[in-house]
């Protein structure tokens, strides 16, 4: 299984939104940035079977910009799972094995990326993976009858700047 993650894109701070964080949207430069990279990212996500994001609407309005570059929409869902301050890791990776599919593309926020690719490759307290806004990276998980913490293999970690 092929698992892609990236960080939603810059939203408006904190100080500017007064409303519930989970109606806080991506800033004018976070919009802009994904709608530039978004093409050559897609380009890497042409055989994505879901495209999975967090409740949250930054997270949601940077997957609405990437979904808008495929040509073939595979399947979205909004899951819980991916939102902020939600660290059961195992329980993730069930629910991603339970689509039964090759390729995942994920949409969430810091530290809940970070900690579950952690969980992934076997490294949650030795490795400090740094996960910017709009960062991508790619974790490969070999086929096997049992997935376990540890046998993913960080395949690329991808700042935004790489793709302008």
């Amino acid at each position: 299984m092929k698992l892609y993650f990236m960080r939603h894109s810059e939203s408006v701070s904190h100080t500017e939104f007064k409303d519930a964080d989970h109606l806080r949207p991506l800033s004018r430069e976070g919009q802009e940035l994904l709608k530039k990279i978004a093409p050559k990212l897609v380009r890497q996500l042409h055989s994505v079977d879901y495209l999975i994001s967090s409740p949250y609407l930054r997270a949601r309005q940077s997957l609405e910009i990437l979904k808008a570059q495929f040509k073939k929409q595979p399947e979205s869902i909004e899951i819980d799972l991916l939102s902020p301050g939600y660290t059961d890791h195992k329980h993730l990776l069930g629910y991603l094995i339970s689509l039964e599919v090759d390729e995942i593309f994920m949409l969430g926020h810091e530290p809940q990326i970070r900690g579950f690719i952690q969980y992934l490759i076997g490294t949650e307290e030795s490795l400090r993976l740094q996960v910017s806004l709009a960062s991508f990276h790619v974790v490969e998980i070999p086929p096997s009858t049992e997935y376990t913490p540890g046998l993913g293999v960080l395949c690329c970690s991808v700042p935004p700047e790489i793709w302008l």
